[in-house]
């Protein structure tokens, strides 16, 4: 089962990796919800001190749905979901093997975000 699961991870971050919908669609707009909340924001700094942390997990989760549109997108284009139910796969090593990939994506992406978001809201602050 683990063989199945690293099998399709690795496929689905092969395709995320060819395609760069992550870095070249979600990781720039997960930054512009990072920056128009703290715009939002910026005259009210205790609110952003309050609820920084929370607005930058909306921002991440945003992307990280995004990336789950896109990620069964992908097998339901070209009728993969048929092909995996006539193959030895079975579902749940399907549905780890997905979890698993988007996990890391979603790393991939809220990642570099981090820092922006700290010294923004460090730098409003500040003020």
């Amino acid at each position: 089962m683990l063989a199945e699961v690293l099998l399709l991870a690795r496929k689905d971050l092969r395709i995320e990796r060819r395609a760069k919908v992550a870095l070249g669609q979600v990781a720039p707009l997960t930054l512009l919800i990072v920056v128009v909340f703290a715009f939002a924001l910026d005259a009210n700094a205790p609110l952003l001190e309050i609820g920084a942390g929370g607005l930058y997990w909306v921002a991440v989760l945003y992307g990280g749905t995004l990336l789950t549109q896109r990620a069964f997108e992908i097998e339901t284009e070209g009728g993969n979901f048929d092909d995996f139910r006539m193959s030895p796969i079975k579902a749940h090593s399907l549905f780890l093997g997905k979890s698993l990939s988007l996990f890391l994506s979603l790393i991939h992406i809220s990642e570099p975000t981090r820092p922006l978001y700290s010294s923004y809201a460090v730098f409003c602050l500040k003020k």
